[in-house]
């Protein structure tokens, strides 16, 4: 019998002093309104990758990370339908959050809650952000 091995991904919230949280839109699967996030090396620590992910992402270099919440959910990417989640707080960080990947990100910007709750309304969001890791976190409310 074959073993299905879960692919590990780590995400990244990182909130201003407005608690508004850094945001970026995919334009590959899957597509969306979504935070830094991105999958786990092999030979590379949890936090390895969130701090890389987050440099190679949004230019943003991490001096400290909370883990927040760690959990498997299902969520689709162009590889996989489900990951082990390791969701990191950046408790201090430095730079100004930017689009340093064109072809993957339309764009890289602070969101407010209600911002985020809107984009959610309208559905162009990557459903593991929207309808599992935020509302676990009580970021924004529960899917209704």
């Amino acid at each position: 019998m074959k073993v299905k091995i879960i692919p590990q991904c780590v995400g990244i919230i990182i909130k201003n002093d407005k608690r508004e949280f850094v945001v970026l839109y995919r334009f590959k699967k899957p597509q969306g309104l979504a935070l830094p996030a991105g999958h786990i090396n092999k030979k590379e620590s949890p936090i390895q990758a969130a701090i890389r992910e987050t440099e190679e992402e949004i230019g943003v270099n991490i001096l400290s990370l909370k883990l927040i919440l760690h959990g498997v959910f299902k969520n689709a990417c162009s590889l996989h339908d489900t990951h082990e989640w390791f969701i990191y707080e950046a408790t201090k960080w430095e730079g100004e959050p930017q689009r340093k990947e064109p072809f993957k990100h339309s764009f890289v910007t602070f969101m407010s809650v209600q911002e985020l709750e809107s984009w959610r309304t309208v559905g162009d969001v990557d459903p593991v952000w929207f309808y599992e890791i935020l509302p676990r976190l009580r970021i924004i409310g529960p899917n209704n």
